[in-house]
């Protein structure tokens, strides 16, 4: 099983530290199990989150559709791609 840094998983989505630290503290994605290190089901849900949040998805909608299990419904606006 491999495992990522911060960094790499930073580049490889395209987000920032400060998002996958905002993430986490909201109980966006599952705990690491250890610190500074990303496995590849964090890869797959910061990804997903990514895509989610550049539809227009709020962080709570994002939280609303995971405790529910089920898709997320947005009300917001899709972010510019660029």
């Amino acid at each position: 099983m491999h495992s990522y840094t911060t960094d790499t998983v930073c580049a490889i989505t395209g987000t920032h530290p400060a998002n996958l630290k905002s993430w986490m503290k909201q109980g966006l994605l599952t705990p690491q199990q250890y610190q500074e290190r990303w496995s590849e089901h964090h890869l797959s849900e910061i990804q997903t989150l990514v895509g989610l949040t550049a539809t227009g998805a709020t962080l709570d909608e994002i939280w609303q559709g995971q405790q529910a299990a089920s898709t997320v419904t947005t009300f917001g606006w899709a972010a510019p791609q660029r």
